[in-house]
């Protein structure tokens, strides 16, 4: 089901690969926590520009940026926008001009020699990977894949996700529309492993916070598979109820998945059942986040909703109507853990800890 390659040479790729990337020693490092993306005074400055711009572009240190992906009639564009938590101010920074519809983004914060970057997955079968803080260049400073490329180096449809790893800087994981799931080297741009172990659109890939070396994977065809990156095989198939929208890792054997009947659902990936599922949405729940206890989903029904997780199904603390049309995404701040930004006709960020009650229920 994956890349034909003989026993010897899969044995010799999964010792390079432990060798060159370090996973046996992932944990080793002396500095907690720096896989988050950060920007502070540090910084000289968000983005580079001329000297007269440069005192009211400073961050400090309750400036966050928030970065969101659009499409107009006649452009689309990576946004950036600095969101104060301070004074609850939102301010739009600046923008880098694509050439298709984003579909999907991932932050790559601590590449070795470059500045923080963004990845871009669009209907293009390429991946570009742009300087966050550049705003006057018209190229990125990576492609993955692309025209000329062999179909080993490259996707032939549109990007659909992206993963990078928490854990070693330049692996970077990709699904694509043509059913397979690339993980790449971004130093070298270059495809490490193809894996063709679904049969239709993959929607889902995300290297596990707890073992570097595991990649889980959900596609339209109704499945989700964990991968082994080192063995070069996928252990484990989930079979789901329905096309699958988002996933994410709840500890190192559970993860919860969204699904486009609008349920969400958790999964023991060592026995590969179902431990509980609800009714979230009523269209598509689009996403799902996680954080501590907490679980926020986001669906197509415009409505964002806050569950507190315990030993059996979720309870519901509360449902807002965002009124931003469709809701597609969801995501945390990794600096302020209970601020949310939601993707939609419009960003919207909703502080959970202004929800009545809110930190004597998740402690209940």
């Amino acid at each position: 089901m994956f890349s034909e390659i003989d026993v010897d040479q899969e044995e010799d790729q999964r010792d390079e690969i432990t060798d060159e990337f370090d996973l046996d020693n992932y944990d080793a490092d002396e500095v907690p926590g720096e896989q988050f993306f950060t920007l502070s005074n540090e910084d000289e400055k968000l983005i580079v520009e001329d000297a007269e711009d440069v005192e009211s572009r400073k961050l400090d240190g309750d400036d966050r940026v928030i970065v969101c992906g659009n499409s107009g009639e006649d452009c689309a564009s990576i946004d950036f926008f600095i969101y104060n938590t301070a004074y609850c101010g939102l301010e739009t920074c600046h923008s880098i001009l694509i050439a298709s519809f984003p579909l999907v983004l991932e932050i790559v914060p601590n590449l070795p020699n470059y500045a923080p970057l963004v990845a871009a997955g669009t209907y293009e079968s390429h991946i570009d990977i742009w300087d966050m803080r550049q705003i006057d260049k018209l190229d990125p400073v990576i492609t993955l894949g692309g025209q000329g490329k062999s179909q080993k180096q490259a996707h032939e449809d549109a990007v659909q996700c992206l993963s990078n790893s928490p854990h070693v800087s330049q692996l970077m994981a990709s699904g694509s529309a043509d059913k397979t799931v690339k993980v790449w080297d971004l130093n070298e741009a270059q495809v490490l492993h193809s894996f063709d172990h679904h049969t239709s659109n993959v929607q889902v890939v995300q290297f596990s916070p707890f073992d570097p070396s595991l990649l889980l994977t959900a596609s339209f065809d109704k499945t989700a598979a964990l991968c082994d990156i080192r063995e070069c095989t996928s252990k484990i198939h989930i079979k789901l109820d329905s096309d699958v929208e988002s996933a994410v890792w709840k500890s190192a054997n559970n993860v919860v998945i969204s699904m486009e009947d609008g349920s969400v659902a958790e999964y023991d990936i060592r026995s590969e059942k179902m431990l509980w599922q609800i009714k979230a949405h009523k269209k598509a729940c689009s996403s799902v986040q996680l954080v501590d206890n907490v679980m926020v989903t986001c669906g197509l029904d415009s409505k964002a909703k806050v569950y507190k997780l315990g030993d059996t199904k979720p309870t519901k603390l509360a449902s807002k109507n965002l009124n931003t049309g469709p809701l597609f995404s969801v995501e945390g701040s990794p600096d302020d853990k209970h601020l949310m930004g939601f993707g939609g006709e419009l960003l919207v960020l909703w502080d959970l800890e202004t929800i009545d009650r809110f930190e004597d229920m998740i402690k209940m």
